[in-house]
């Protein structure tokens, strides 16, 4: 038997949803100079996606998450394990931003066959904008919330991510480890 709580909650959750899309504009502030230049560079960028077939909000925001966060320059292998992604897939993604000037590829310093990729100060600067952009947005939600309704928030997101992340690792053990 469905659990027909549990499908009304999806379409009142997949309701809410809808009407974050729709009033995303009133999110938007008043552009600052910062605000413009990342808005100008993600435009340029969406409209190179278009023409390269690449989604360019998940491939930029997902490996500028991965290579922002590391210290060091990546490995290939690296990022691909990272992301859970062919290597193959990772080096297409690295050569669309290192044509745009968002990564580069460097030598291994104790290994010359070895390349490695980081992000370039244009990269950053890109990631660290659009980074604040969120943030903004998500400081303007949040204040519509009481301080204890936010601290609820922040435990159920993080609920979810930590299941979302177990179902994940579950999912690579079920694939490397058949019954």
């Amino acid at each position: 038997m469905p659990n027909t709580h549990l499908q009304l909650q999806v379409s009142q959750v997949s309701e809410i949803l809808r009407g974050f899309i729709r009033l995303k504009p009133l999110l938007e502030e008043p552009p600052t100079a910062k605000s413009l230049r990342a808005t100008r560079h993600l435009k340029a960028l969406h409209a190179q996606t278009e023409a390269d077939h690449i989604e360019v909000s998940g491939l930029f925001f997902r490996l500028g998450v991965v290579l922002y966060e590391h210290d060091q320059p990546m490995t290939m292998g690296e990022i691909g394990k990272e992301l859970d992604i062919p290597l193959s897939t990772a080096t297409r993604m690295v050569d669309w931003l290192v044509a745009r000037d968002f990564a580069e590829r460097l030598r291994d310093p104790k290994d010359r066959r070895v390349v490695r990729v980081g992000m370039t100060q244009m990269g950053r600067e890109t990631y660290q904008e659009v980074n604040n952009l969120m943030a903004q947005r998500l400081e303007q939600v949040l204040r519509l919330l009481t301080p204890k309704e936010r601290r609820q928030c922040i435990s159920l997101l993080r609920k979810i991510a930590r299941g979302l992340a177990k179902n994940q690792t579950r999912a690579k053990a079920a694939e490397t480890n058949p019954v």
